[in-house]
């Protein structure tokens, strides 16, 4: 996922050095005149949000204050309190990078197998795992070795195309099945080396925009741009143009909360993507030791639920259930048990690990399932879509991120999904876009995936400040925060209203939302910005409130 604000780098490339230019909370760049004229009482912006602002707010009163829509969460367990209801505990799956089992305020929400002895090696619940007292690895080794770097789901089929088709062409098919095959192949072939094009022009952009940063910091003389203190500059008289470009341009960049490491940290990203990503070279599947295409094969990996890096499940998890009891960190929204189950690495997950991971965790107890992570494309969908039949079944809601490609997932279908077939939907899969504080132009994010029939609900998922590795904690954006809210409001209700069914609680939370028919850009667009009324974008037309569902949940139960 690409990180939220470099997007914006990317468009300072493009643009004049000159202080004269200004950024839009939509990254739209226009003139600074034309910017105050454009910008109505309505669009008025905050500088930055208050940490753990998805929590907040009443929704009294919440529209009136920048439009910084959290899901009132205060308010939601005051009402639980004055009804006297005495909660439960749900079990909630997260199945991710893996979760600092460690962290200080997660540690004591973990949930443990109580029917394993661990570090016997013996699977003494006869679940086909051994010694999985938190949760299950998929993507990891019996040796307890891990994958942590794997390639696209587009690498994959390229590199099985290539196998398939060496050394023919068009003039050498015979069948017409072959040649539909073959058809697709090449299509394919064109968007994997476009895509790979891409990422590589974007990288040269990326090392440019680092070579103007040095040239402009060395020609005012300073060591970093945090250094800068640009209006002291300007109180200086008889500046160069030269120097006023440069001041404007790094003040552009302080402005967007850019900063050399955030530089640093993407250009390590970008090169990643293309050396594991697109690389059709690479291959970690061996480390798991599995047979990929035995798709009956549940039984692999190891018992390790951190893996090598967990920074974005610690992420999610925290969001969802961090420690409300402890006095340290942040409350997470729920008091749950949090199973942790590892299945996507850096680069897409594969369908069968998530097919599997679904199973496990529905078969070890788990009510909601949290699924921050998605892909465009599935060639082993049905394993998947058996899977969310399974955990349906079983009553077993899923909540997963809708993805942040800025795109109509109506027309361009992001997966796991809840379509399994042309006449039959999940009803227990639910769809998460993000949205944000920052005015209406900031409503739904920008990189949010979006769709009137696909999306169902929007949630906070700019700046959502929640647990990091090692004792830390971050702000980070996505709809891969967006989901755990979601998650976390289910796990809520159903701590409190152990009598409605998870289906229930779905319609609850759909028809208690922030119905919000605000004018907004549509997610993803870089010129001609269009706006629609934020309730087109998703089915329930608003975002998650915890409080509003508290009510219609009591109002139902009374």
């Amino acid at each position: 996922m690409k990180h939220f604000w470099l997007i914006t780098l990317l468009i300072l490339l493009t643009v004049s050095c000159a202080p004269s230019r200004v950024i839009t909370e939509s990254n739209e760049i226009v003139d600074a005149e034309e910017s105050q004229t454009e910008v109505s009482e309505e669009r008025f912006v905050i500088n930055e949000p208050t940490k753990g602002w998805h929590l907040q707010g009443n929704p009294a009163d919440q529209l009136a204050r920048a439009f910084e829509v959290g899901i009132s969460l205060d308010s939601a367990y005051l009402a639980l309190e004055s009804s006297g209801r005495v909660p439960k505990k749900t079990i909630v799956a997260i199945i991710d990078s893996g979760s600092d089992i460690d962290h200080e305020d997660l540690q004591a929400r973990i949930w443990s197998n109580k029917n394993e002895i661990v570090g016997n090696g013996i699977d003494d619940d006869a679940n086909g795992y051994i010694d999985d007292q938190y949760g299950w690895n998929f993507i990891g080794g019996s040796d307890s070795t891990h994958v942590n770097f794997d390639t696209y789901e587009i690498t994959r089929l390229y590199r099985k195309g290539l196998e398939e088709f060496s050394g023919l062409d068009s003039t050498d098919l015979l069948s017409e099945e072959v040649q539909d095959s073959y058809a697709n192949f090449k299509q394919l072939e064109e968007s994997f080396l476009q895509e790979r094009s891409d990422l590589e022009s974007e990288l040269l952009q990326i090392k440019q925009i680092q070579l103007n940063i040095s040239s402009v910091l060395s020609l005012i003389g300073a060591n970093s741009l945090d250094s800068v203190d640009v209006n002291s500059y300007f109180e200086q008289e008889d500046l160069s143009m030269a120097m006023q470009e440069a001041l404007g341009f790094i003040a552009l960049l302080q402005d967007n909360g850019i900063t050399e490491t955030l530089i640093d940290e993407y250009l390590e990203q970008l090169n990643t993507q293309l050396n594991y990503g697109y690389n059709i070279e690479f291959n970690p599947r061996s480390i798991v030791g599995d047979n990929y295409e035995d798709w009956e094969n549940r039984w692999y990996g190891n018992e390790d639920v951190k893996g090598p890096d967990h920074d974005h499940g610690t992420h999610v998890a925290g969001i969802v259930g961090a420690d409300r009891d402890n006095s340290i960190g942040i409350h997470g929204i729920a008091d749950v048990e949090l199973m942790i189950i590892r299945a996507v690495p850096n680069g897409d997950e594969h369908d069968k690990d998530v097919a599997n991971a679904i199973r496990y965790a529905v078969d070890n107890g788990a009510k909601v399932i949290n699924m921050s992570f998605g892909k465009a494309y599935s060639p082993q969908k049905f394993l998947v879509d058996e899977a969310i039949m399974y955990a349906q079944e079983r009553d077993v809601i899923m909540i997963h991120a809708a993805g942040n490609d800025g795109k109509n997932v109506d027309v361009e279908p992001n997966y796991p999904n809840p379509n399994i077939s042309a006449d039959e939907t999940s009803s227990h899969f639910v769809t998460v876009g993000a949205s944000g504080w920052s005015g209406a132009d900031g409503l739904a994010a920008a990189f949010s995936n979006y769709g009137l029939s696909s999306v169902d609900i929007f949630a906070p998922g700019v700046d959502i400040y929640s647990t990091m590795p090692n004792q830390t904690y971050e702000l980070s954006n996505g709809t891969s925060m967006a989901a755990p809210v979601v998650t976390g409001v289910f796990a809520l209700l159903m701590n409190y209203f152990p009598e409605l069914s998870p289906l229930e609680i779905r319609d609850v939370i759909m028809k208690s939302v922030n119905k919000l028919d605000t004018m907004v850009p549509i997610p993803g667009q870089n010129e001609s910005i269009q706006e629609v009324p934020f309730s087109s974008l998703s089915k329930s037309g608003g975002i998650i409130n915890a409080h509003k569902a508290v009510l219609e949940a009591l109002n139902r139960t009374k």
